[in-house]
């Protein structure tokens, strides 16, 4: 008998831990921006590198007017100033990534959390100094 209910612990275990990827992508649905305060904040108080908190800087600095939008169907468009690009994405991982894959190639991103309509991404693919993307609803 203790070893059914073992067996069944375990199996309902692995059918909770299955279930977080759909339930991420639900979440990451919708038109998004980066909070560029947020970010400074949670990126550049422990920066003491000039070289790398100059270029973390600029980076974040390019991305205020930035936009994605991560539809129901699996699209994804990227948009940037007056530059539109269009691609997909999908989480992985047992939703613990997100992969967009635009014009310039794949871009996985770790999925550091989800909290009050607020994404927090750390880059798993990009060059340079790492920095954390929040990103919060677009209005």
């Amino acid at each position: 008998m203790s070893r059914n209910l073992s067996t069944l612990f375990l199996l309902l275990l692995v059918l909770l831990c299955g279930c977080q990827g759909p339930k991420v992508k639900k979440e990451l649905i919708g038109s998004w921006r980066y909070d560029l305060d947020s970010m400074k904040r949670e990126n550049l108080r422990n920066q003491s590198d000039p070289t790398q908190r100059n270029y973390m800087e600029s980076m974040m600095l390019a991305l205020r007017m930035a936009k994605i939008e991560l539809l129901d169907d699996g699209s994804a468009v990227f948009s940037l100033d007056d530059t539109l690009q269009k691609g997909n994405w999908h989480v992985q991982n047992n939703g613990k990534e997100l992969v967009m894959r635009l014009k310039d190639g794949p871009q996985v991103s770790r999925i550091q959390r989800i909290a009050q309509d607020t994404i927090f991404l750390d880059p798993v693919s990009a060059p340079g100094p790492q920095f954390t993307r929040i990103l919060v609803p677009a209005n």
